[in-house]
């Protein structure tokens, strides 16, 4: 999704995107990613800038460049021993674009994660624990080891505003019910059976919210 977020810097103003990420999770541990980033609200721009070369200074990826990266990213997962079924889908009329697929486990995601930055970083990157499933403990953990703060920071005022409106949702589903969750701000549903998590991604960024949640299942 680089070359999508590329683009979201390259407003001269304010806009608006949400990302939503939202893992089904079984008992014994398997699920499914489902993963969107939803710029709907922001598509006449995104039309305007996508005829461009540059924009700010900043080169403007082609359609078929952002196809390649999306179908480079189902063939490193697909390349994962424990996840399968590797999809994605891409609308250039209303610019929203996903990536799902199913796993056994969840530290499956982990090394998909790892996989990704491995091959897309110049600078030696480390296998960190985005999520984990403790199948005794009946304990889910949602963890965020990215520093955005200092990238965020050397940005330029009018790119710093992309993020103003910005938003981050993660719903976690699951088939026993939700004892608790450790994050004041995320709420289980009515059933029980799921957490949400809404954020501006501008708190997350600043560290005044985080993402992180430890959910206790019954």
């Amino acid at each position: 999704m680089r070359y999508v977020c590329l683009c979201l810097l390259m407003f001269s103003f304010s806009s608006c995107f949400e990302v939503l990420e939202q893992i089904t999770l079984k008992n014994d541990g398997s699920g499914t990613l489902n993963i969107k980033l939803n710029l709907s609200q922001s598509k006449t721009k995104m039309k305007s800038i996508m005829l461009m070369e540059k924009v700010n200074g900043h080169r403007v990826p082609k359609k078929e460049e952002i196809k390649k990266e999306f179908k480079d990213l189902v063939s490193t997962a697909n390349a994962i021993n424990g996840i399968s079924n590797a999809a994605h889908t891409y609308d250039f009329t209303d610019y929203i674009f996903s990536f799902s697929c199913d796993f056994t486990d969840l530290d499956k995601l982990n090394s998909l994660i790892y996989a990704v930055r491995k091959k897309k970083s110049k600078k030696p990157v480390t296998r960190d624990k985005y999520v984990d499933y403790e199948i005794d403990a009946k304990k889910m953990k949602r963890n965020f080891t990215f520093a955005w703060t200092k990238d965020y920071l050397k940005l330029s005022a009018e790119d710093k505003k992309v993020f103003d409106e910005a938003t981050f949702t993660g719903v976690y589903k699951f088939a026993r019910k939700v004892n608790s969750n450790s994050n004041s701000n995320a709420k289980i549903s009515a059933n029980k059976q799921a957490v949400m998590l809404r954020l501006n991604v501008i708190d997350v960024i600043n560290k005044k919210k985080t993402i992180k949640n430890t959910i206790q299942l019954n």
